[in-house]
């Protein structure tokens, strides 16, 4: 980064100039015409020195607006995909139906658009235009009081939590803790909605090994078994439509139509393979009692 000459460099420019006027009218006429040359080049010296050059000051105008423009991406910037309903409160508006409805529903956040969870359950996502974020910092005692309820009950566990509050140009508005890096909570109605990172939005392809046996009780199958075990470890379907389907054990969305293989809501027993070559498979038995496997790539 180039360097930014301070002001009071300026200003030591201003005191040699005003120090060499002082001299000469001091010394007058004793000073001899080369005396007087050499204290006007020494003058001339130092304000160069001083002053920053043109070049200079471009590339730290430059390396300014550079880091404006990155500091405008906020973290919690991009998709998030509604996980599960951590508590509701006292006199909230959503019953759990309704905000059960809403697992597996997407809310993201941009300098241009945002989309937010409110508080009527007839009309529960809104889309909001040119949004202003309002980043504050609240502590537990302080949510308790305002909330009534604690980070403890939240799975906070800092004494802390950053909170954003979005508005609207229309002064529609949302607010949402951040719990981590990939995780927010978002109060809405009195419920508190825990969303994760969406690593990839545009959802992913299914890949199922064409040398797995999908027939039930074959030999692959027995493998499937052996290696589930005594496991009691279940996924639930969070999404399930004509063209996606998403697990809550990953945040990965696959494509396609699995709307006969599984049910929106159910749990269903699952384990996962080791990663190899940058992917992964998660293994789920289906309505049918049959193993299917699921490939996804995994982000570095």
């Amino acid at each position: 980064m180039a360097n930014i000459v301070p002001y009071n460099k300026k200003k030591s420019t201003l005191a040699v100039v005003s120090a060499a006027l002082l001299t000469f009218l001091f010394v007058g006429c004793a000073t001899t015409p080369k005396a007087v040359e050499n204290l006007k080049s020494e003058v001339a010296s130092s304000a160069s020195e001083s002053t920053p050059s043109s070049s200079a000051a471009e590339s730290s105008s430059d390396t300014m607006t550079e880091q404006s423009s990155k500091s405008n991406e906020k973290d919690y910037y991009g998709k998030w995909v509604i996980q599960k309903i951590l508590a509701y409160g006292s006199s909230g508006t959503y019953s759990s139906d309704s905000a059960e409805k809403l697992i597996g529903q997407s809310v993201n956040f941009s300098s241009a658009k945002a989309t937010i969870i409110t508080d009527e359950p007839s009309n529960p996502l809104v889309s909001i235009t040119a949004p202003k974020y309002q980043v504050t910092t609240e502590s537990d005692s302080d949510f308790q009081t305002n909330y009534q309820i604690s980070f403890d009950k939240l799975g906070i566990k800092e004494n802390y939590v950053t909170m954003v509050n979005v508005t609207g140009s229309d002064k529609t508005a949302g607010t949402f803790l951040i719990k981590s890096n990939n995780t927010i909570i978002f109060i809405a109605g009195g419920t508190y909605f825990e969303l994760e990172r969406n690593s990839d939005s545009s959802g992913q392809k299914a890949e199922e090994p064409a040398t797995g046996s999908y027939v039930k009780d074959s030999g692959d199958q027995k493998i499937f078994e052996e290696n589930y075990g005594n496991s009691k470890d279940t996924t639930k379907v969070l999404k399930l439509t004509e063209k996606e389907l998403q697990f809550d054990a990953i945040t990965v969305v696959f494509s396609g139509d699995f709307s006969k293989m599984f049910t929106k809501g159910k749990g269903y027993p699952y384990y996962l393979d080791s990663a190899s070559g940058g992917k992964r498979g998660i293994n789920i038995k289906d309505n049918s009692g049959v193993w299917r496997t699921f490939v996804y790539t995994i982000n570095s």
